[in-house]
């Protein structure tokens, strides 16, 4: 099924433990950051992808993404 895919992006991320409106940014990292491994994969048609996300200690989430239209999205909240 990888095959199918390809990547777009691979790269060194930070990811934030907590909410991010409280959080100060600044160019030092900080104690509430952990730098993760991204990995996105997505398909030719650009209808769906594959997100991968490696932490430190080899602890691994994998995602599956479908890209919809906002059209469709909005099917989903009809009161909004």
């Amino acid at each position: 099924m990888a095959s199918l895919y390809r990547e777009e992006y691979a790269q060194e991320v930070y990811r934030i433990s907590g909410d991010p409106r409280t959080y100060a940014i600044g160019g030092a990292i900080s104690d509430q950051e952990e730098a993760v491994d991204f990995y996105r994969l997505v398909s030719p048609d650009r209808k769906s992808a594959i997100e991968v996300i490696v932490y430190e200690g080899g602890r691994t989430d994998v995602l599956f993404v479908s890209y919809l239209p906002t059209h469709k999205i909005e099917e989903f909240f009809p009161a909004a």
